[in-house]
């Protein structure tokens, strides 16, 4: 006989809510339940600040994210180039594919960066047994749902670790020169 559960509807909701079920790390098929931490937490450098020190900081975390992206910024751009040139030659396009215009290298590094830094905060914890909530990459802080966070919301910390551990840079090279990996990339960017 199955046992009956004495939370109510709005508590078991709320816990629902709150859980993501992640794979397990050792590659086996159990799934871990992984709490996200609220919100709030992750958005608490707000409180307690002037609009000014706000803008301010975002301004500071807007450095940061093209500092930590620098290292990797002419690999994302020629990566980004072949995701849109390698499929439109299997297409039969056989035209020059122009390069970005200059003013719109720095928005396409960031919002790579931005994505890569979010998706790999998707799959690994914040700290033990915690997740970071969804992240948002588009739009400004201020201006996201209540259960999502917006990449400025994160420490620059946690955007230099994702940038340093997250697989997709140590690709880069590869979607530049592979087109089947560059297939595969347009697909996920796609999907997502």
């Amino acid at each position: 006989m199955a046992r009956r559960s004495d939370r109510g509807p709005a508590q078991a909701r709320a816990q629902r809510d709150s859980t993501r079920y992640v794979g397990h790390p050792s590659g086996s098929r159990q799934a871990r339940t992984r709490r996200s931490v609220h919100p709030l937490e992750v958005r608490g450098w707000v409180i307690g600040k002037l609009p000014e020190e706000i803008d301010a900081e975002l301004v500071r975390r807007i450095e940061h994210l093209d500092q930590a992206i620098r290292p990797y910024r002419s690999q994302l751009l020629d990566a980004a180039h072949a995701l849109v040139e390698q499929p439109l030659r299997a297409w039969g396009f056989t035209d020059q594919v122009p390069r970005l215009p200059a003013e719109a290298e720095d928005p396409v590094a960031r919002t790579t960066a931005a994505s890569t830094v979010a998706a790999y905060w998707e799959v690994h914890e914040f700290r033990s047994g915690y997740v970071l909530p969804s992240i948002q990459i588009f739009g400004v802080p201020w201006d996201t749902p209540p259960n999502v966070v917006h990449v400025l919301d994160l420490d620059p910390d946690l955007i230099r670790i994702a940038m340093t551990k997250a697989p997709e840079f140590k690709h880069l090279q590869r979607v530049a020169t592979t087109p089947a990996l560059a297939f595969a990339r347009l697909f996920g960017a796609a999907q997502g």
